[in-house]
C-alpha cells in the first residue's frame, strides 16, 4: 500500500514536470494559455492519484507558472489572476479527486458483487458437485456391496470348506455344496433340518455352550470335533462357529465352518508313528541338505558318533571322517548321489571321542517338486564289533590252520629228532672216552632243546578244555619265554628275569597260564619295537606270604600307555594299535583267564616310560599228586615185538634198540603190513605210530580190539603229534601207554614194561 501511494505521488510530480517541459516548448506561443499543460496534470495527477497527488500536483504547478511563464520572471508575485488560477487549480483538483473517489468506490462496489457472485457460484457448484459424489459413491457402493454379496456367495459356494448357516434355535437355514459333499446331505435335505443332524449322540452339548458364549459377547469359537454323515461314516472336522450379527450388534445367527481333517489326522498319526521309529530305530539317521549340512539326526545317531543333536545339527558330515578314505572314495560317492542313485557302502569314521568305527552307510537322494535333488537321508549301521569278531574269527582260523601246521611240522621234525636222540643215545652206550661221549651229549642236548621249542608250539596250538592241575608258575614263564627266544632275539629285546625260588605250586590251567604270558610279552615286544625298534623285557615273579599270593610282572620301556587310556585296556576290542594291526582282545583274554584263576590284573604306566602289568593270583590248593608208578619190570629176552612206522630210519632204529635189550622185532611201514605180519608171526606187544599213510594207527588198533583185544591192550602208541582233540580222546579211550616222539629209550622201554602188566 504505501508503494502504491508513493508512487501515486510521484506520478504527481512527473506530470508536472512533464507540462513545464511542454510549457517550455511551445513557449512564446501558448503565453496566454500556460496554464493548461499544468491543468492536464493536476487533472490527471487527481484522476489516478486522487486528493493527495491533485494537491501535491497543484501546489507544484502555481510556482513553476508563477516563476517560469509569468512576469515578472523569475520571481513570484501573486496578483488577482495568478489567485484565480490557483483556485481553479484547487478546485479542479478537489473536482477530479472526487470523482475519482467515487469511481473507485463504485469499482469496489462492483467487484464485491462481483465476487460474492463467484462466492454463491463456486458454493453452489461445490454443493452440486459434493451431491454428484456422493450420489456416485452411493451408487458405486451399492454396486461393490451387491459385486460383494454376489463375490461372497460364490466364495461360500465355491469353497472346499462346510460353511452352514443356523439360527438361534440350531436350525439349518444355509448349506453350501461343500456342505453337501461333506456330509453327504443334500442342501434340499438339510435346510430347516436341527443342526444336530450329522452330530454324534455323545456331541449334542456341544453347541449349547458355544451359543450361551456367543451371546454374551464372546468371540468366534475353534474346535476340533467329530462328525457323522448320511452313509454313518464318523469324520474328523476342524470346526469354526462365528456369530451372525445384524447392524445394531445384536445376534441373529452363528454360521459354522468345517473342514474334513480325517485323512489329514491318520497321516499325522502315520507321521507320529515313522517319527517314533525313526527316533527308536537301533541305525544311525540323519537327513543333509545338498551340500552335506546336517539338518536332523536320530538318537541312534547321537550314540553312534558321540555328537548331540545341538552339536550335529548345522555341521557338514565331513566332521566324522577319520581320514581312512582317499579323495576319490569321497567323489565316487557324491557323483553316485548327486546323479540320483543310492549309494551303499563301508565308511570308517571317527566319533567325538576321537574313536574309529566302521558302519555301513546307505545315502538316498530325496527329490524336491521340482524333480531336484535337494536332500538327502543317510542311515548308518555299526559294523565295528562284526568286523572285529569277524577278524577274530579269520585269526581264530589262521591260528586254527596255524596249528595244524605246526602240528604237522612237529610230526615231520619229531620223526628225525628222535632218530638223533636214539642214535646219540646208542653210541654213548659203552662208550668209554671222554670226548666222543662229550660231543654225544652235545648232540643229546641240541636234540632235547629242539625237542622243547617243538614242545612249546604243540602247547600253543593244542586246544582243550579249561583244567585244575598242578602248576608251576615259574615253569610257565621259563617255558613261555623258551617260546618266545626267536622272536626276542631278532627284534633286539634283552631279556631280564627275575623268578622267586620260594613260588608255590598252585591249582591252574598251565596252558591259559601261559597265554597270559605270552599276550603281555607279545604286546610288549610289539609296544618297543614300534617305538625304537629295541628294548627290554622284564619278566619276574614274587610270593607274597602274607597275603597267600603270587605277583608276576611284565615290564617294558616301550612308549608307556596314555592316562585317558589306561581304563579302557581290558575292554573287549578296546585297542590303540592302527586299523589292521590288532584285535583288540587280546589283554580282554588276558584279565578273563586271570579272574578265571581268581586273581587280579593291572597296569602301571608312565606315558613315555614304559608299562608294567602285575598279574596277582592266589594261592590255591593244588590236586594231589598222581601216585608214582612203580618201576616197570625190564623186558624179557626173547620178547616178541611189532614196530609199526612209516618213517623207515625211525623203524629201524627203535628195532635196533629194542633187540640190544634182547627182544625179537618185527616190523611194518603202514597197518597192511602189520596185518599180513600179524597173520604169520605171534607178537607179544605192538609198538604203533598214529599217523600213517594209508591204514592209519588208530585203524589198525580198532581192527585189533575186535579181532585181538589182548595185544590191543598191550599196545604201546608211539607219536609225534597229539595236537588233534580227536586223537588225544583216541587215546585216552584206549588206556594204552603213549611215548611222544622224540623220545630217550627208557621211555620206550618203560611204555613197552607197562604194556606187559595190562
Amino acid at each position: 500500500m504505501v508503494k502504491s501511494r508513493f508512487l501515486a505521488y510521484g506520478c504527481a510530480v512527473a506530470a508536472d514536470a512533464l507540462a513545464a517541459l511542454v510549457a517550455f516548448l511551445l513557449w512564446p506561443g501558448i503565453e496566454r494559455g500556460v496554464s493548461a499543460p499544468f491543468f492536464a496534470a493536476v487533472m490527471v495527477a487527481a484522476w489516478y492519484g486522487g486528493l493527495g497527488p491533485g494537491l501535491v500536483a497543484a501546489a507544484l504547478a502555481i510556482p513553476t507558472i508563477e516563476f517560469f511563464f509569468s512576469p515578472p520572471f523569475y520571481a513570484i508575485v501573486f496578483t488577482v489572476e495568478d489567485i484565480v488560477r490557483v483556485a481553479v487549480f484547487l478546485f479542479v483538483a478537489l473536482l477530479i479527486s472526487a470523482l475519482h473517489s467515487g469511481r473507485r468506490r463504485a469499482e469496489g462496489s462492483l467487484r464485491a458483487a462481483h465476487a460474492d457472485l463467484e462466492r454463491h457460484v463456486q458454493e453452489r457448484t461445490r454443493e452440486l458437485s459434493n451431491a454428484k459424489v456422493s450420489l456416485e459413491s452411493q451408487i458405486a457402493e451399492r454396486v461393490k456391496a451387491q459385486e460383494a454379496e454376489h463375490r461372497l456367495a460364490s466364495i461360500v459356494e465355491s469353497m472346499d470348506d462346510a460353511v452352514i448357516g443356523l439360527t438361534l434355535d440350531g436350525v439349518i437355514i444355509n448349506w453350501n455344496p461343500a456342505a453337501e459333499r461333506m456330509y453327504g446331505y443334500s442342501t434340499r435335505e438339510a435346510i430347516g433340518q436341527p443342526w444336530t443332524m450329522s452330530v454324534p449322540a455323545e456331541r449334542h452339548g456341544e453347541l449349547e455352550g458355544l451359543l450361551e458364549t456367543l451371546k454374551r459377547g464372546g468371540p468366534a469359537a475353534h474346535l476340533e470335533t467329530m462328525r457323522v454323515t448320511k452313509s454313518g461314516v464318523g469324520i474328523t472336522v476342524s470346526l469354526t462357529v462365528s456369530p451372525i450379527r445384524d447392524a445394531s450388534g445384536r445376534l441373529e445367527g452363528v454360521s459354522m465352518v468345517a473342514r474334513d481333517i480325517t485323512l489329514q489326522r491318520r497321516a499325522e498319526q502315520r507321521f507320529r508313528l515313522q517319527s517314533a521309529a525313526l527316533f527308536a530305530a537301533a541305525d544311525g539317521m540323519v537327513i543333509t541338505d545338498r551340500e552335506g549340512i546336517a539338518l536332523w539326526v536320530n538318537p541312534a545317531f547321537t550314540s553312534l558318533t558321540g555328537y548331540s543333536a545341538a552339536e550335529m545339527i548345522g555341521q557338514n558330515m565331513r566332521l566324522l571322517k577319520s581320514g581312512k578314505h582317499d579323495r576319490p572314495f569321497y567323489e565316487n560317492l557324491w557323483r553316485t548321489i548327486l546323479a540320483g542313485h543310492v549309494w551303499r557302502g563301508e565308511i570308517i569314521n571317527r566319533r567325538k571321542d576321537g574313536s574309529i568305527y566302521s558302519e555301513e552307510q546307505t545315502i538316498t537322494p530325496v527329490r524336491g517338486e521340482g524333480g531336484e535333488i535337494g536332500h538327502f537321508i543317510s542311515v548308518k549301521h555299526d559294523v565295528t564289533q562284526r568286523k572285529r569278531l569277524q577278524e577274530e574269527l579269520i585269526q581264530s582260523e589262521k591260528l586254527a590252520t596255524l596249528g595244524e601246521l605246526v602240528a604237522g611240522i612237529a610230526h615231520e621234525l619229531n620223526n628225525p629228532l628222535t632218530a638223533m636222540m636214539g642214535h646219540a643215545q646208542l653210541l654213548r652206550m659203552g662208550q668209554h672216552d671222554p670226548a666222543v661221549t662229550a660231543r654225544v651229549q652235545r648232540i643229546t642236548d641240541a636234540a632235547q632243546r629242539s625237542k622243547r621249542i617243538v614242545q612249546n608250539f604243540l602247547t600253543v596250538a593244542r586246544r582243550h578244555q579249561p583244567e585244575r592241575v598242578r602248576v608251576s608258575v615259574n615253569e610257565v614263564v621259563r617255558k613261555t619265554l623258551e617260546l618266545l627266544a626267536y622272536q626276542l632275539r631278532v627284534n633286539n629285546i634283552e631279556v631280564e628275569v627275575t623268578l622267586a625260588s620260594e613260588i608255590p605250586i598252585i591249582a591252574g590251567d598251565p596252558h591259559q597260564l601261559q597265554q597270559v604270558i605270552l599276550n603281555l610279552a607279545n604286546n610288549a615286544v610289539q609296544a618297543m619295537t614300534a617305538a625304537h625298534g629295541r628294548g627290554q623285557l622284564r619278566v619276574a615273579s614274587r610270593f607274597e606270604a602274607d597275603g597267600g599270593s603270587i605277583e608276576i610282572m611284565v615290564g617294558d620301556d616301550g612308549p608307556g600307555i596314555a592316562r585317558e587310556d589306561q581304563p579302557r585296556i581290558f575292554e573287549p576290542f578296546f585297542t590303540t594299535k592302527p586299523a589292521g594291526q590288532g584285535t583288540g582282545l587280546g589283554l580282554a583274554v588276558v584279565k578273563a583267564i586271570v579272574v578265571d584263576h581268581g586273581g587280579t590284573i593291572k597296569a602301571e604306566s608312565v606315558l613315555g616310560e614304559g608299562a608294567t602289568f602285575v598279574v596277582t593270583l592266589p594261592v590255591t590248593t593244588p590236586p594231589g599228586a598222581a601216585a608214582e608208578r612203580a618201576p616197570a619190570r625190564a623186558i624179557p629176552a626173547g620178547l616178541r615185538v611189532l614196530v609199526v612206522d612209516d618213517e623207515a630210519s625211525l623203524r629201524e632204529l627203535m628195532a635196533e634198540a629194542l633187540a640190544m635189550q634182547g627182544a625179537q622185532v618185527e616190523t611194518a611201514r603202514d597197518g597192511h603190513e602189520a596185518l599180513q605180519v600179524l597173520g604169520r608171526t605171534p607178537v607179544d606187544v605192538l609198538v604203533l605210530d598214529i599217523h600213517m599213510p594209508g591204514m592209519s594207527g588208530t585203524e589198525l588198533w580198532e581192527k585189533l580190539q575186535k579181532a585181538n583185544p589182548a595185544l590191543a591192550r598191550r599196545t604201546v602208541f608211539c607219536t609225534g603229534s597229539i595236537v588233534n582233540e580227536s586223537t588225544r580222546s583216541f587215546l585216552r579211550a584206549t588206556e594204552c601207554p603213549v611215548v611222544i616222539k622224540p623220545f630217550e629209550w627208557p621211555q620206550l622201554f618203560d611204555g613197552i614194561a607197562e604194556a606187559l602188566t595190562r
